[in-house]
């Protein structure tokens, strides 16, 4: 049973709790390769910035339902407002992706759910 003391203790421990070890974010930009595994891996990939030239993205990509899933990590100094561009090269042709624009803001929430988790003693 669940007593008022074990909640403030429990409130208590959680407001005075630190991360051991200093938090970091590692920020990766993701996204479906329809083409079979072996070639998505075989391919180069650049990441182009606004107007800036496109820098290399070392991709890794991973097998999905339909072709693979790819990710990259996102250039350094990325800001709100940014436009990206991926580009995808097998050396023969290139396919280049629509813009994704970095949102300035709160986007709208979506899949919204709800999570319950039971602890069994």
């Amino acid at each position: 049973m669940i007593t008022r003391r074990s909640l403030a203790l429990l409130a208590l421990f959680l407001a005075l709790a630190t991360p051991a070890f200093p938090q970091t974010a590692t920020v990766r930009i993701g996204w479906d390769q329809g083409n079979p595994l072996v070639d998505a891996q075989s391919f180069t990939y650049a990441i182009k910035v606004n107007t800036s030239t496109p820098t290399l993205a070392p991709a890794t990509c991973v097998a999905a339902p339909i072709g693979a899933s790819c990710t990259t990590p996102a250039p350094a100094g990325l800001k709100p407002g940014d436009s990206l561009v991926l580009i995808a090269t097998n050396g023969i042709t290139t396919a280049t992706s629509l813009p994704f624009v970095i949102p300035t803001g709160p986007v709208t929430p979506t899949l919204v759910k709800m999570v319950v988790t039971y602890t069994i003693p």
